[in-house]
């Protein structure tokens, strides 16, 4: 019994693998510019359902998966309604997210976002600039909620 205590405190004094660490830039390379939001708009172009909705349930909040309703469908074949969905790291995932030690985050409850996949139903987050990009060169439509988020300064945001 002391042995396995002894060894289980000799691992927790270990420091990490290193082949779980993020590799450093190799020396003398350059590191690639970050993308740009006309980019990630491209990106989220690029998906097969771009949906407005409100998180129902987060996968924190009970359990289960989370859960979305669909207020508003800008692309896609989906209707309003309710659907079960993913956690999803989206189109800005963190540098090194294999080392976060969990799943992706999830909004909580009552949270409204847009949301944007392929075929998979996944809470891959849409930023609000990179849907500014998409309504500004029409590739878009804004929802009434849309409309009401994006103010002159006149009137209540």
């Amino acid at each position: 019994m002391k042995r396995a205590a002894a060894v289980v405190a000799l691992l927790a004094m270990l420091p990490a693998a290193p082949a779980f660490a993020c590799l450093p830039p190799r020396p003398g390379v350059p590191e690639p510019p970050p993308p740009t939001d006309a980019q990630f708009a491209e990106a989220v172009l690029r998906s097969t359902n771009i949906l407005e909705g409100q998180v129902v349930r987060g996968t924190y909040d009970r359990a289960g998966p989370a859960r979305f309703r669909i207020t508003h469908v800008y692309k896609g074949a989906l209707k309003p309604g309710i659907i079960e969905v993913a956690p999803g790291w989206g189109f800005d995932p963190p540098p090194c997210f294999g080392m976060t030690g969990g799943p992706p985050p999830v909004p909580p409850s009552r949270t409204r976002i847009v949301i944007a996949f392929r075929d998979t139903p996944e809470l891959g987050i849409v930023d609000e600039k990179w849907l500014r990009v998409l309504f500004e060169r029409g590739a878009l439509v804004p929802s009434r909620y849309a409309r009401q988020r994006v103010g002159t300064g006149s009137a209540q945001e």
